[in-house]
């Protein structure tokens, strides 16, 4: 079959046509992708850790039908030819990821497209309670984004953020995530701003619900006159990124009973430093979380959402031989959504 392999110490990965199909274990189905997304991740594990010492294929945004069955899979739950998601953290992401330290080795990561077989493959193998069923109605491109971007973008604005009718809400970053974020936020009533450096970006977040959508200059600009919003979420979480929500979110006004302070929300990978002044923090009620990709639970309603049209992925598939074109484009900055690969047909 074809796949996109990862090579120790390869900024790129190898696309091959020889790669064996996998052979599903007792609790695994085989699955023939459909369509996997290329990730951001994907380009930071590459350049943070090129020196893995093991080979694998990537990709973990995973979209497929079954087409065979380990021995103990329930083939009464599990329909062969029907379409399906891959949760590839499964059911709780902290414990399937390395514990928090200050290095991390990657090594310690074994899960779908870091350490273990991926997506960006004709065919995978995956244990059957990584399944979440598809919808009819929703493309197999589309699917594979909620997957990750989607289930990881509901977590954020609706679990984690708790975002509420009539809240001003930020998104800081406009790409395969933000754009979802901004129609999650607006789908919950909150009103939506974005910020973005792409006018392209920011041009297609208004389209898709946002009141306004700034550049850096623009949002400080507004800020210094007093505008002010209960929730960022931030998909970039770089210092200047995180500066520019403590300054969009410092100016609620607590209450007497000490609630109204705003909500920052990281979301994005990124290794820097954030620089937390306690003053500032303290006396203006900024409460600071982190989001992590998402649940079962997260990604069966983020595909119900685009089943009944509430929420529209801007996707573009390509084919999977053009994957490390994808990741240099993710790499300069030129994907405006999302892009998912399609492998051939393996019929």
């Amino acid at each position: 079959m074809q796949a996109a392999v990862y090579h120790p110490g390869s900024p790129t990965l190898w696309v091959v046509d020889n790669y064996d199909i996998p052979i599903p274990t007792s609790n695994q189905v085989l699955l023939k992708v459909k369509a996997c997304g290329v990730c951001h991740s994907d380009v930071f594990f590459l350049s943070q850790f090129a020196s893995d010492p093991r080979s694998y294929i990537m990709g973990h945004e995973i979209c497929g039908v079954i087409v065979g069955y380990g021995a103990k899979v329930d083939k009464s739950k599990f329909k062969k030819g029907k379409l399906y998601d891959v949760l590839s953290l499964g059911n709780c992401a902290s414990a399937a990821l390395p514990k928090p330290s200050s290095s991390i080795n990657i090594t310690q990561f074994d899960i779908i497209g870091i350490g273990l077989n991926g997506g960006y493959a004709q065919y995978i193998a995956v244990d059957q309670q990584l399944l979440v069923p598809v919808p009819d109605n929703v493309p197999p491109e589309h699917a594979a984004v909620m997957a990750d971007a989607g289930v990881t973008a509901f977590r954020a604005v609706h679990r984690t953020a708790q975002v509420k009718k009539g809240e001003k809400v930020l998104v800081i970053g406009i790409g395969g995530l933000g754009l979802l974020a901004v129609q999650i936020a607006k789908h919950f009533g909150a009103e939506v701003y974005a910020l973005d450096i792409r006018p392209s970006s920011r041009a297609l977040a208004v389209d898709l619900g946002a009141t306004e959508a700034f550049d850096l200059e623009e949002l400080s600009a507004r800020t210094a006159k007093g505008f002010t919003v209960d929730v960022v979420i931030d998909f970039v979480s770089t210092s200047v990124t995180f500066s520019a929500g403590v300054s969009a979110v410092q100016n609620n006004i607590i209450t007497t009973d000490l609630a109204g302070g705003g909500r920052i929300v990281l979301v994005g990978i990124s290794d820097e430093n954030l620089i937390v002044n306690a003053v500032q923090f303290i006396t203006s009620g900024i409460t600071v979380l982190t989001s992590l990709y998402g649940d079962r639970e997260d990604l069966t309603e983020m595909l119900e959402l685009v089943s009944k049209g509430a929420i529209t992925p801007v996707v573009e598939g390509v084919p999977l031989a053009k994957v490390n074109e994808v990741l240099n484009e993710l790499r300069a900055n030129l994907v405006l959504s999302r892009k998912v690969v399609i492998p051939p047909d393996s019929e």
